[in-house]
């Protein structure tokens, strides 16, 4: 955007208003009155004659106000997508049962398609003109070319020939745009009329056309609108038949480049063993992950054995900093908490919201009847909506015959989904010691939510494998190509301890795995641990909740609430960073584990809530945010 530019759009957007446009093409003047409207000024001669004829003519002209800028550079130089993109022309149609995608269309315009296989990429270059076929034609001679994998073409459809899911992508070169400067602008309106009457119906069209067109925002960075200053008679013409007036608009306006470039879809980092494109196009802190955190249903019926044995191991005062915020305390010191009521639930959807998550991912370990109660509530809330929701299904339930129907629960609104639409459904496991014929239960069990959802027109659920923080890594890949999940959680893990040990031991723990999966080059959401304090536990054992070997009053991490705070930092700028994360998900391990000291939740405080945690999280996140706008200089 440049001065020249914007005063144009002024004198554009008054003319508009004056001469609207209609079905039948432009009518003629709205205030009764023509008027020619320019940029600069106009010739006294041609003024004087235009305002004296026996059909006058008026005048309106747009100028920057001569010395009236001030600087207001702020915002760091970064490339965002412009919002309006060439159309492309050629599009990639994936199919539901992910096996196979059908090129459709030609390219208008120059740019890259190709495929995804087992997580390995294969784009080839599309020039303008290029069809559908042609473009999977090319596709397919590279796929055969690299040989690690393979697919058939027919027409302009590819599929896989091994059963693995295979992805289409296409698009055109990407507009992109980043704001140089920016500067607050005064510009004047003059109006020259026959009469005052005129004057005034000129000086309305001016006023409704200028608040109306405040369209000058680049892609995600905001431009002041314009703003009414003053208004001045302007009489230094001395004909008697010119009525003047100078109407002055500021505006902060942005100034802008653009720039063309092979879009990158595909950021995995080694597309393939021949082809490497370059680095991710660039994000805007702004548009963050979704957080998820995974939450248990522990603390909302005192009928069930798994709340009675939470409420027996935190009943020591020791422990009164990790209650629920629904607990009693009785006389004796015994702690327990009556069956929630919606009000609870309801406090902590907006508390979760406040603190950035997106979803939550409920644990269906000890449900009972199908259903478990802290989810119930949810569901019921009017505040839902604020908070999606995903599902956690375990090995050890699927493998024991214990297969309640969760998915139906995927059809639902409120239910969690990734931007292509695929519902998120997490697989957890406890240890990897499983015979081939309990894998092959889990397998069919998978195969059966994926067939009823596609066979109902719905969207391939997202398979995530959730090892338990305690859980052997070493065969956690082997599993999920097994079972067919679609990726392994990074992060979801404890190393064994037997002395007191600083958070940012357990920290680094978690970042050096993520790293680590990412390496291997394996699928993967990253997991943040809120902790891990299992000394409740340790006083009062507890059959539900079995001791690791060599498990000790001592085997604990040190609690610091800005070093979890910091971690979920680091969670989120690696999820939209990394190429192995593909799902482009951050998880927090948990929001409410209060027995196993992983969580975020506000708790029960002396006198009220105590949301030191939830905030601690929330501010770091808008740290996060403003440091993109606002850098340090």
């Amino acid at each position: 955007m440049t001065i020249a530019q914007v005063e144009q759009h002024l004198a554009q957007a008054i003319a508009e208003q004056i001469y609207p446009q209609t079905d039948i093409g432009r009518m003629r003047s709205s205030i009764g009155l023509d008027v020619k409207v320019a940029r600069g000024e106009p010739q006294q001669t041609e003024l004087q004659k235009d305002l004296m004829s026996l059909t006058p003519v008026g005048w309106i002209v747009v100028n920057q106000a001569e010395g009236q800028v001030t600087d207001k550079t702020r915002y760091r130089r970064d490339w965002r997508k412009a919002k309006k993109q060439f159309c492309f022309g050629l599009e990639a149609v994936n199919a539901r049962d992910g096996f196979s995608t059908t090129f459709v269309g030609t390219a208008q315009t120059d740019g890259v398609a190709g495929i995804e296989i087992e997580g390995i990429s294969y784009p080839v270059e599309v020039k303008k003109g290029q069809g559908a076929t042609l473009v999977a034609q090319k596709i397919s001679a590279l796929v055969a070319s690299i040989g690690r994998s393979t697919c058939t073409c027919i027409e302009s459809t590819l599929t896989s020939t091994t059963g693995t899911v295979l992805i289409g992508k296409a698009s055109g070169r990407l507009l992109l745009q980043r704001e140089t400067g920016r500067s607050d602008v005064s510009f004047i309106i003059s109006l020259y009329a026959p009469s005052i009457f005129h004057r005034d119906s000129m000086e309305k069209a001016v006023m409704d056309a200028v608040l109306e067109c405040n369209d000058f925002s680049l892609a995600q960075v905001d431009t002041g609108n314009f703003r009414f200053c003053g208004r001045k008679l302007n009489n230094g013409n001395l004909n008697a038949n010119v009525y003047g007036l100078d109407l002055e608009w500021r505006a902060e306006i942005a100034f802008s480049e653009t720039l063309l470039t092979v879009p990158v879809m595909w950021t995995t980092g080694v597309v393939n063993d021949i082809l490497t494109l370059g680095t991710k196009e660039g994000l805007n802190i702004s548009d963050l992950p979704p957080l998820g955190a995974f939450r248990q249903d522990f603390w909302y019926n005192m009928t069930r054995s798994v709340d009675q044995q939470c409420a027996t191991a935190l009943s020591d005062v020791r422990w009164s900093d990790r209650l629920p915020i629904n607990t009693l305390t009785s006389p004796s010191g015994s702690v327990s908490w009556p069956v929630a009521d919606q009000a609870v639930m309801d406090v902590e959807i907006r508390s979760a919201v406040q603190c950035g998550l997106s979803f939550w991912i409920f644990d269906t370990k000890f449900w009972l009847d199908g259903k478990g109660d802290d989810f119930s509530l949810y569901l019921s809330s009017v505040q839902k909506n604020a908070l999606k929701f995903s599902l956690l299904v375990h090995f050890e339930q699927i493998v024991a015959g214990h297969q309640p129907e969760y998915e139906i629960y995927l059809n639902d609104p409120s239910c969690f989904l990734f931007g292509d639409g695929r519902p998120l459904l997490c697989l957890g496991m406890g240890s990897v010691d499983f015979s081939l014929s309990e894998v092959n239960i889990v397998v069919d069990y998978i195969r059966k939510i994926r067939k009823e959802k596609l066979s109902e027109n719905l969207s391939n659920p997202y398979v995530l494998l959730v090892p338990s923080p305690v859980c052997a890594q070493s065969e956690i890949e082997h599993m999920r190509k097994k079972v067919g999940a679609d990726a392994i959680v990074a992060g979801n893990i404890v190393r064994p301890i037997i002395e007191p040990t600083p958070y940012s031991d357990l920290a680094t723990s978690v970042k050096n795995d993520w790293q680590e999966k990412e390496k291997n080059g394996s699928p993967i959401i990253p997991v943040a641990m809120m902790g891990w304090d299992r000394r409740p536990l340790v006083d009062v054992p507890q059959a539900l909740f079995p001791l690791r070997e060599n498990e000790n009053r001592d085997s604990f991490y040190e609690e610091d609430i800005e070093a979890c705070a910091e971690l979920v930092r680091d969670l989120l700028n690696f999820s939209r960073n990394s190429g192995s994360v593909s799902a482009k998900v951050g998880l927090i391990n948990a929001w409410n584990d209060f027995i196993e000291g992983t969580w975020l939740a506000p708790t029960r405080g002396d006198t009220d809530m105590d949301e030191t945690r939830v905030m601690c999280v929330a501010h770091k996140i808008e740290e996060i945010k403003a440091a993109d706008i606002f850098p340090d200089v």
